[in-house]
């Protein structure tokens, strides 16, 4: 992969698996710098706006956190999981209405969803919102 990068700096695949390994690899500072240069060439990857909000969310970094996933949902609004996770963002900034809104928005698009369930229910224990 570094040698692929190497030949061609602005490979959009090429940076989005190296960011990806670097998330795996519990590297989010290098997956945040790599995925944001990918999303540089190719602002259109929900899925890369998604890994790069998750590499910034393990470096609480919240709020940059807040503008990646937006742009995942913004590219595709169908996808519970960006929902869910722009939730989980939230509840970490104690934003916990918020929260709630996003997890209710992962339900309402798959009602199946087991963890938005289960996330909502955290955000609404830590708002003492029990009813």
């Amino acid at each position: 992969m570094k040698k692929l990068l190497k030949r061609i700096p602005r490979h959009f695949g090429g940076l989005n698996l190296l960011g990806v390994i670097h998330l795996h690899e519990s590297d989010f500072s290098a997956a945040a710098d790599t995925l944001a240069r990918a999303v540089e060439i190719n602002a259109q990857s929900d899925a890369t706006f998604n890994n790069l909000a998750l590499a910034l969310k393990s470096l609480s970094r919240r709020s940059e956190a807040i503008v990646a996933i937006d742009k995942a949902i913004g590219l595709s609004p169908r996808t519970p999981d960006f929902w869910n996770l722009r939730g989980l963002i939230h509840s970490e900034m104690m934003e916990l209405d918020r929260a709630a809104r996003d997890f209710d928005r992962a339900i309402e698009v798959n009602p199946k969803f087991a963890v938005a369930f289960y996330n909502k229910g955290n955000a609404l224990l830590s708002a003492r919102q029990y009813d």
